[in-house]
């Protein structure tokens, strides 16, 4: 588990990656960075449940430069934040992502998501130079839902970015 590796790592995608459908696990504390180099990285899935749910469940750390597709599907409600890229922001930074993630809910309710990052605490978080292009249809929201940005406490930092996706909350 990611949780008990080196959560201040440097990454560089070297290629495009195929998760294969596979139930990830959302990386928690991360607070290295991690450079996608323009790479792709395709199927995504998340069906678990989780306190923060994203590629990314919580960083501080810097992340940019890829495209993320797939889907996140939620149920039984209790995630804090959910974002396609990042579910909880504190700090750093998120440049140059685009996010073509289908975010969708078969129960529960939920607060706080967004299509690249799903809520942020500190407003030196900066989030720049990202495009949404996936959709977010959720059948029981409660509170903040963005294409970009679900929620911020304390401001952010966002710059050129733009929502070319669909949001639907009921």
């Amino acid at each position: 588990e990611f949780a008990d590796k080196n959560t201040a790592a440097a990454g560089v995608l070297t290629s495009n990656i195929d998760l294969e459908s596979r139930e990830w696990s959302p990386m928690m504390g991360f607070n290295g960075s991690f450079d996608g180099q323009g790479h792709t990285i395709t199927k995504l899935k998340i069906t678990q449940k989780w306190d923060d749910i994203g590629f990314f469940g919580s960083s501080s750390g810097a992340i940019g430069g890829f495209t993320l597709e797939g889907n996140i599907t939620l149920s039984g409600g209790g995630a804090n934040t959910v974002g396609g890229v990042v579910g909880y922001a504190n700090g750093g930074a998120v440049s140059q992502v685009i996010s073509a993630v289908q975010i969708r809910n078969s129960d529960g309710t939920y607060k706080h998501v967004g299509g690249v990052v799903g809520g942020i605490e500190n407003g030196e978080t900066v989030i720049k130079q990202c495009l949404f292009t996936g959709s977010i249809t959720l059948s029981a929201s409660i509170d903040c839902i963005g294409g970009i940005l679900g929620y911020s406490r304390a401001g952010a930092r966002i710059s050129h970015c733009a929502n070319l996706g669909t949001v639907t909350a009921t």
